[in-house]
């Protein structure tokens, strides 16, 4: 196995500042979310596992629809010409029909019919008091008893109307598409049977409704119409009465009811009405045909009058032209000789239309001058007849007054009591406007819950939120999530990582019991690193490591123990120096008690005496120092001189020498001896030593001298570090118990 020392040796002078991070930090989303994947993946599943169990509790609601179509056209059996009369409803009038659905009175009359009062669906959802906690529990109350569910009949509810009606409006919804006259009523309910029953009810009661304003809308206009009727008889009947007596008190001569003058003079001013009509209308249709001139004897016009023979065989002759000059120019062009001369036939047609026009119009005129001259005549004759009329005094004027009148009131009357008689004809048959098109049918599956369709949005809720969390703990994440994060963060290379064994067993103990295994490899990994860093060698005597952490409790004692005996039990001569003297561990971990005592003891020049007790670790042959003096200050005796001696001794007498010193940001003991190692390692609880403390640590080490060869990461689990890339302990177990991983080698 070959190292580059360029890849873990970083060279600062003291005081220097660390290298820049190589890119950010922080991790963009999607690299979050693909590091936390599996945790992610389970809360996702487990949320939707929950969800879906919940929804499958939940009480199942069914939804039917019957369409009701508001017609168009609106029936009125007024007069011939208004049969069908085409009043068609704009959006507005229709969203005013859709609101007639949330009538509390229309609610009511279907409550009413289907007696909602006494199903169990409405009386005991609103007698129920229980609040959202208690209908929760009976849901998971339901998901983990195991009992049958009870056979015993329910009890009867009853329910008031009011409250029933209420339900009913929150459980029936109208719509409409937009495009048509259909609504949509949408009725839901627990059961599909009753769902439907709903829907074609609340459907047949709103037609009937309507039925019944329309009914009581002729009715009403009947009672006017009549009490109108009479008044209007009482009316004539006291005109007529009012003529008869002046003509008898004035002995006016009648005939035929009327005077003489006064019926001559009616006869000519119908004639002279009659004659101003002709007038009218010879001059409309002399305008329509000259119109028709003017556009060219276009023969396809609609005017009556074109319709004599000649001018209706032009028409089909010209539109014989019509069609074959459209296939000409489709099959030859618009220049093809046959084209043109298509085209000067159907001017020569519309020549011959216009001259057939001009004749009538000629007609025509010669007509009107005779009319307006008959005309003339007639008002003439009027003018003196009128005169006359004058001539006879007031007492036949005011016959004349009283005979209109007679006469304006009996036209009145004789209107409205045939209206009177069509509304009378009508009551029989009154339309309701609308009508059932579609009648609902019981659902065959629940409109909600969608089981499905919440399933799938819990899931993609779950799996949103678990990415979010993930992604709010790596931002509110205070401790180092992998190798790159720290080296990102410090600026120090990783020299390996130092694993928690897979077994119950101590860590400084996994070199021992388990050589074997993907945590005693990392460890040798942490060794060979540290070995040539900084371009060592393996034959380099008396190589002096320094191990120190920036806080307690972060696994730095069980790794000096574990690395002494990986450096011993590759045949190196080692020796694990305690320099913990407030809290000296390592012969509590080590199996140094097991071994035989030697005892050695450094002079302090000073007057302190410094005593050494070394003991052998039996297994691995690594040799134990720990260190006790008679100075007060702990701190004092490890910078004494007695201790720079005994280290230059052991550095003589060993291939590997290391110190395990106290936490650097606890007290200064490890600061006075970094410049004595030829390697510092910094010992990183890559879970909960937080980064600002591990990053303060490596600034102490820097502004001392301190030769920096790198950071291990502690307490590891290899099969849940993100680190490694997934199947790595597996695959690493396999080859080292000598199992195939993936075929021949």
């Amino acid at each position: 196995m070959q190292h580059d020392p360029d890849t873990y040796a970083i060279n600062l002078e003291p005081g220097a500042t660390p290298p820049s991070p190589r890119g950010d930090s922080s991790l963009t989303p999607m690299q979050t979310v693909m590091r936390r994947k599996w945790s992610i993946l389970v809360f996702s599943l487990l949320t939707t596992a929950a969800a879906y169990a919940t929804v499958r509790q939940l009480p199942a609601r069914y939804t039917a629809t019957a369409e009701v179509m508001i017609d168009a056209q609106q029936v009125r059996v007024i007069t011939a010409e208004n049969l069908l009369s085409s009043q068609m409803l704009d959006v507005a009038l229709l969203r005013t029909e859709m609101e007639r659905f949330n009538a509390p009175q229309l609610a009511r009359s279907v409550v009413q019919q289907l007696g909602l009062t006494t199903v169990p669906e409405y009386c005991r959802s609103t007698q129920s008091t229980s609040g959202w906690y208690e209908r929760l529990r009976g849901i998971f109350g339901r998901l983990t008893s195991n009992a049958p569910p009870s056979i015993t009949p329910r009890a009867p509810c009853r329910v008031s109307v009011e409250k029933a009606t209420r339900q009913l409006l929150g459980a029936v919804t109208a719509s409409n598409d937009g495009r048509s006259y259909i609504i949509n009523l949408n009725a839901e309910a627990g059961n599909p049977k009753l769902a439907a029953l709903i829907a074609n009810t609340y459907a047949g009661a709103f037609v009937a409704e309507r039925r019944a304003e329309r009914r009581a809308v002729v009715q009403d206009a009947r009672r006017w119409m009549s009490s109108y009727v009479a008044q209007l008889r009482t009316q004539v009947d006291a005109a007529d009465r009012a003529v008869a007596e002046y003509r008898a008190a004035h002995h006016l001569t009648q005939v035929r009811g009327q005077t003489v003058v006064s019926q001559t003079l009616g006869d000519l001013n119908s004639q002279l009405a009659s004659v101003t009509g002709e007038i009218a209308q010879k001059q409309s249709t002399v305008a329509e045909l000259r119109t028709v001139m003017q556009s060219g004897g276009d023969a396809t016009a609609t005017t009556p009058v074109l319709n004599s023979p000649l001018i209706q065989s032009l028409r089909v002759r010209e539109a014989e032209l019509a069609a074959q000059e459209a296939k000409l120019r489709a099959r030859l062009g618009d220049a093809h000789p046959q084209v043109v001369a298509v085209m000067a036939q159907m001017r020569q047609l519309r020549q011959q239309v216009r001259a057939e026009v001009g004749k009538t119009v000629t007609s025509i005129s010669g007509e009107l001058v005779a009319l307006k001259a008959r005309r003339t005549a007639l008002a003439a004759r009027v003018n003196q007849l009128q005169t006359r009329v004058g001539e006879q005094g007031q007492t036949d004027v005011h016959l004349q007054m009283l005979e209109r009148r007679a006469v304006f009131d009996r036209k009145t009357y004789q209107s409205m009591l045939g209206r009177l008689k069509e509304i009378e004809a009508q009551q029989g048959m009154e339309d309701a406007g609308a009508r059932v098109v579609v009648t609902a049918m019981p659902p065959l599956a629940p409109s909600w819950p969608r089981t499905k369709m919440m399933t799938v949005g819990a899931f993609i809720a779950a799996f949103g939120i678990g990415a979010s969390l993930a992604f709010v703990h790596s931002l509110l994440l205070r401790a180092f999530r992998d190798i790159e994060h720290v080296e990102q963060e410090t600026g120090l290379p990783v020299l390996g990582v130092f694993a928690r064994p897979r077994r119950r067993l101590a860590p400084q103990d996994m070199t021992l019991d388990t050589p074997g295994s993907p945590e005693s490899e990392a460890l040798r990994t942490v060794f060979l690193n540290t070995l040539y860093t900084h371009g060592g060698r393996r034959d380099h005597p008396g190589r002096t490591v320094l191990i120190t952490s920036a806080l307690p409790s972060e696994g730095k004692t069980s790794f000096a123990v574990a690395f002494g005996r990986a450096a011993a039990r590759s045949g190196m001569s080692t020796v694990l120096l305690d320099c913990d003297m407030r809290r000296p561990a390592v012969k509590r971990l080590s199996c140094a008690g097991h071994g035989t005592l030697a005892a050695d003891r450094a002079v302090d020049g000073r007057g302190g005496g410094l005593a050494g007790n070394s003991l052998i670790d039996k297994p691995s042959g690594m040799h134990v120092l720990s260190l006790s003096g008679t100075l007060p200050d702990p701190c004092r005796l490890i910078g004494s001189e007695s201790v720079r001696a005994l280290l230059q001794h052991l550095r003589t007498q060993y291939d590997i020498v290391l110190l395990d010193t106290p936490p650097l940001l606890v007290v200064a003991d490890a600061l006075s001896l970094v410049s004595l190692a030829d390697d510092v390692v910094l010992v990183v609880n890559w879970h909960t030593t937080p980064r600002h403390a591990v990053v303060a640590a490596v600034r102490m080490l820097r502004r001392c001298g301190a030769n920096l060869s790198g950071a291990v990461l502690s307490k590891i689990n290899l099969r849940r570090y993100s680190g490694m890339s997934p199947g790595y302990t597996y695959y690493a177990r396999r080859y080292l118990e000598g199992g195939d991983t993936s075929g021949a080698d």
